[in-house]
């Protein structure tokens, strides 16, 4: 065991680690086909149609074409338009050389593989000031980097890569707030926190409530709005670039915020717009899951939502709700799914009946510092959500839409380490003769569970002989062109 530690502690371990995330996520965007990866089709249609408009627009788009809908949804008003904004411009690049649809989709993959490791560098940071304890936070970016759906989402065109790395920063600038506040980290505060919103809208409330609970720890250190006031001032009338650089980006995304989601919200009463806001009910129907919806709720009469509501079993929801969240992030390549097999399941509910076991006996007290605290309010915060709005679609519209488990890709990181965080805390604090049997016993339970949820055997398994995974690039012509 001293030697497996040794080895998880040493300064070669991380890299090693980070540079077989990247070169899985590298093969996966090289490997899969085209629009296998959830939503990726969407995805680059929506960076094409940015593409499509004059830079001197910007990100303000009008006179969508009905016809797009099936691709792109309605897109003018939509919240979520940073990532494809921003990526619209390599598209533009590579459209002005005349490049393949191909190495286009080539080209954003690879992109977004950058974000996916920006953001696991993050995390990193974010552990590096939440714990001393080396063992414990590298064994934590490891099991991320042995997560299926954190290499395959990595390799796809996806908002969920840029928006995570946001999130992420958001919650090391937080952090780094609540030890020791000041206007330049306000100010970054204030520019995170709407530019993640603007890429992937559904973190507001996770955002709002970090927002809340760094500002509480600050008034509780004595840094209210006239410290904030007189730093801002002193570092303006210096002329310092880096605050006048915030205030500047701060501005830009509180005015890109107004413009988006406040007047979404002031003209259509919603910060995501219906599509029939904009088009015919025919014409929205065109794009499959809002079809999908409007024909679910059409079936979903009072009747059908008394019975579902008297036959809810919070129990049962709970344990299919943990069960779609496990099979759909190491399991779920995208639209193309697959189910685990009974003996991954064997191993998964035996990890977790350790995790459980050992959180029952556990007799060690885990101090956590106001960063530990933080993380791990966000974070249950974050699950509670998501939790609380997969069963508010259940009730909604009478089925379970959304159970994937990418969602839960933002917090991983932090629910594995206080996993392990409680495991490696348990494991010191016992006596020679049960510490012994203690570790082999987590040991072989992890190992086993790696192996049988190993992301390069999966992909494998499941796409080697199978060469349908591998797709034609083809879009639509309306969006191509």
């Amino acid at each position: 065991m001293n030697r497996l530690r040794q080895i998880i502690i040493s300064r070669q371990f991380l890299p090693v680690v980070f540079i077989f995330f990247t070169l899985q996520a590298l093969f996966y965007g090289w490997y899969i086909g085209f629009g296998v990866p959830s939503d990726e089709t969407y995805h680059f249609g929506s960076i094409q149609y940015f593409a499509q408009h004059s830079i001197t627009t910007g990100p303000f788009t009008h006179g969508q074409d009905p016809s797009t809908l099936p691709i792109i949804r309605a897109i003018d008003r939509n919240p979520n338009y940073i990532f494809h904004y921003v990526m619209s411009f390599p598209l533009r690049l590579m459209n002005s050389l005349h490049a393949s649809m191909h190495l286009e989709v080539q080209l954003l993959r690879f992109i977004d593989v950058f974000f996916a490791v920006l953001g696991l560098y993050v995390l990193k940071k974010c552990l590096d000031e939440i714990s001393k304890d080396t063992l414990i936070k590298n064994f934590t970016i490891f099991a991320v980097t042995m997560t299926g759906m954190a290499v395959w989402l990595a390799g796809s065109i996806n908002y969920d890569n840029l928006a995570n790395l946001l999130f992420l920063l958001f919650v090391l600038v937080s952090i780094r707030f609540i030890k020791k506040p000041d206007a330049n980290k306000t100010l970054l505060l204030l520019t995170l926190a709407p530019a993640t919103v603007l890429t992937k809208s559904s973190f507001a409330p996770i955002l709002l409530a970090g927002l809340a609970a760094a500002v509480f720890f600050a008034w509780k250190g004595k840094f209210g709005f006239k410290r904030f006031w007189e730093q801002l001032s002193k570092a303006v009338k210096a002329r310092k670039i880096a605050t006048i650089l915030l205030i500047i980006s701060t501005l830009l995304f509180a005015g890109l915020f107004i413009e988006r989601d406040i007047g979404n919200f002031v003209r259509y009463h919603s910060v995501k717009p219906s599509c029939s806001k904009f088009f015919t009910v025919n014409e929205c129907r065109t794009f499959n899951v809002y079809n999908r919806n409007f024909k679910q709720k059409r079936q979903y009469t009072p009747e059908a939502k008394s019975y579902l509501v008297s036959q809810f079993d919070p129990i049962s929801f709970t344990g299919e709700w943990i069960y779609g969240m496990y099979n759909t992030l190491f399991f779920q390549l995208g639209d193309r799914r697959f189910e685990s097999a009974a003996a991954n399941r064997v191993f998964a509910f035996i990890l977790l009946v350790a995790i459980a076991v050992t959180a029952f006996f556990s007799r060690s007290r885990i101090r956590l510092s106001k960063a530990g605290w933080f993380a791990l309010g966000i974070s249950v915060f974050y699950v509670v959500m998501l939790f609380s709005y997969n069963m508010h679609t259940l009730f909604g519209i009478g089925q379970k839409y959304a159970y994937q488990g990418r969602y839960l890709l933002p917090v991983l990181g932090f629910v594995y380490f206080f996993v392990i965080l409680m495991a490696v805390s348990t494991y010191r604090n016992r006596k020679p003769p049960v510490k012994k049997h203690f570790g082999y016993v987590w040991f072989t339970v992890v190992l086993m569970f790696l192996i049988m949820h190993f992301p390069p055997v999966l992909l494998w398994r499941y796409t080697g002989n199978d060469p349908t995974w591998r797709q034609t690039f083809v879009l639509p012509k309306e969006i191509v062109d």
